[in-house]
């Protein structure tokens, strides 16, 4: 009997679970069939809206916000119909989209010269020249709210111009408004503005100060730069403006570019000057040490000055003392009142340190002189090639006997290493920098080291370069010589017509391709086995006398080029290295 019962509870417990199910099927019907029906009523839809659109030559495609996806998989011929049609309706976007797209495409000026062109055409089909020129404005300030890329700006530009839209000369209201227009122009693009609507003298001088002024709230320096730039009427106004906001450490250098690109005169800026002074010694300090600094701004006391302000700052206390005490006149530039404090107070004990430039100064690597590094770490004139000290000549004097021997080896010579020393740069306004202090010229067997400074304007001097440069049978050798040239050149005021030479740079590139270094020390060092030391290359060059490190520096510059020229005789022969003589 509980057997039967069971059973039946059984029957009905399976007869609820195909009810439930039967239910679950019928819905799920429905639902399917509602689902079908609506994506059928989709399809029909999105079909009606495609042959609507295509029928518009167009569609929108433009949310609220730029749709990437969009953007990565239209082309270029799709965005130009979509542009010139959206463009009608939102300028703001249509232009929003084109920065998007110069974004994701990078597209050419061309192409973008086609999409406004595309633009203007239609108006002017239209006949709606004038309806283009309110356009051009209103897409003028969208380009300049939006920020968009000089490349946008230059092509809009050049189709206004292909299209000579013009505004009408009895039109003041256009006029008005073209003439406030230059604002929105991106200022790679202002000058071309400016010279298709001939409006550069109607620009107002307090509307070009004031936006010059406001560049500068914002720090965009160099957009400042371009304006001035383009109203050139305005620059001995503009640009001391300019300049005296970037006298803080941070902008003294663009200051100084800026002092030399409109050509004026620097002592008008002395707070731009000593920004870059004060930046120079520290840059140096820090770079090589106090007795380099001393030496390099030996003339300059107000710089020097600055160095010991530096260093008892620091508590360098004997640094600074031993620069104070290489010149007297240097205390009467010290103005800080805790740097003078400092050198009054008892409780310092101050020692003059020995300058190890001048106390450890021998004709050889500097850096091996002071103990920086070990004997031999460098290529030496006299261990390595046997050029002795009294094989080098330093000549200031065309009536010595140095001059006539250096003369008689120079003219009969059939190869000469050559280089050159400059006088420091103290700074970017430095108006000696990049003056020949140091002429360097060597032989198989000599070397001579001509003072420029001494020679200058000296006829025998003028001569003699000339015999050699022009002479094509003396082959000149230097690394990038082309720079040797000009240096040579500018002191015969351009009046030379060198011949003949090698440069070790191009040489070294065509021969070991696989090298991606060139510098003359690299060069020394794959072929000679030891590098160049270049702890004299910044050094004072206009001093005299040159330390004894400072001579051999000189002469071993000039004359690598010669031991580098008989390794690649060595190597490859005199006929393979024939063909890298530049004869004429």
């Amino acid at each position: 009997m509980a057997e039967t019962n069971q059973d039946q509870q059984m029957e009905t417990k399976i007869e609820e679970q195909k009810q439930n199910q039967d239910k679950k099927k019928t819905k799920y019907q429905k639902k399917n069939k509602k689902n079908t029906h609506q994506e059928e009523q989709k399809q029909n839809n999105s079909e009606q809206q495609d042959e609507q659109e295509d029928n518009n030559q167009g569609f929108k495609i433009y949310p609220h916000k730029v749709d990437h996806k969009f953007i990565s998989q239209v082309d270029f011929a799709q965005f130009d119909k979509l542009f010139n049609s959206d463009i009608e309706k939102d300028q703001q976007e249509a232009v929003l989209y084109l920065k998007a797209f110069v974004k994701e495409k990078k597209p050419t000026l061309i192409n973008f010269f086609d999409i406004f062109d595309h633009y203007f055409k239609k108006e002017e089909n239209k006949g709606l020249l004038e309806k283009s020129v309110l356009k051009m404005f209103t897409i003028l300030k969208c380009l300049s709210s939006l920020q968009a890329n000089s490349i946008i700006y230059k092509s809009f530009f050049c189709v206004i111009q292909h299209n000579s839209v013009k505004i009408p000369d009895q039109d003041k209201q256009y006029m008005e408004e073209i003439t406030q227009a230059w604002k929105y122009v991106h200022t790679d693009s202002l000058s071309t503005f400016l010279t298709i609507f001939d409006i550069t003298n109607q620009i107002k001088k307090k509307d070009v100060s004031q936006e010059v002024k406001d560049l500068i709230v914002l720090q965009k320096y160099q957009e400042a730069v371009k304006i001035i730039s383009v109203f050139s009427n305005y620059t001995s106004e503009l640009a001391p403006q300019l300049i005296h906001s970037l006298t803080n450490n941070k902008d003294a250098s663009k200051a100084a570019d800026m002092i030399k690109q409109f050509k004026l005169n620097p002592n008008n800026f002395p707070e731009v000057e000593i920004r870059l002074k004060k930046m120079s010694m520290r840059y140096n300090l820090r770079t090589y040490s106090w007795e380099f600094v001393a030496e390099l701004f030996r003339e300059q006391k107000d710089i020097l000055a600055y160095a010991v302000e530096d260093l008892l700052y620091n508590k360098q206390y004997n640094e600074a003392y031993s620069i104070l005490k290489s010149d007297e006149q240097i205390i009467k530039y010290v103005h800080k009142k805790e740097s003078l404090e400092a050198l009054n107070d008892p409780s310092i004990k101050f020692e003059v340190l020995p300058n190890k430039l001048y106390t450890m100064d021998y004709f050889s690597p500097q850096s091996e002189n002071i103990g920086l590094e070990p004997e031999g770490t460098h290529l030496n004139l006299s261990k390595d090639f046997g050029i002795t000290r009294d094989k080098v000549f330093f000549i200031n004097n065309v009536k010595s006997q140095d001059f006539e021997f250096a003369k008689k080896e120079l003219e009969s010579a059939k190869q000469i290493g050559l280089d050159g020393e400059f006088r420091p740069a103290v700074t970017k306004l430095d108006n000696n920098s990049q003056s020949l202090a140091l002429l360097q010229l060597a032989t198989q067997n000599y070397c001579f080291l001509f003072d420029p400074m001494a020679l200058k304007n000296e006829k025998e001097y003028e001569l003699l370069q000339q015999n050699i440069f022009q002479n094509p049978n003396i082959l000149k050798i230097g690394h990038t010589i082309s720079g040797d040239i000009s240096m040579v050149a500018s002191q015969l005021n351009g009046q030379l017509n060198f011949k003949g030479s090698l440069d070790l740079a191009k040489l070294h590139k065509v021969k070991n391709p696989e090298q991606k270094q060139s510098s003359l020390s690299f060069i020394a060092k794959f072929q000679l086995g030891k590098a160049l030391c270049k702890g004299e290359q910044t050094s004072n060059w206009s001093q005299r006398p040159l330390r004894e490190a400072q001579i051999h520096y000189g002469a071993l510059d000039a004359y690598i080029s010669i031991a580098l020229y008989n390794k690649y005789i060595e190597l490859y022969g005199e006929k393979d290295l024939n063909q890298f003589v530049e004869r004429i």
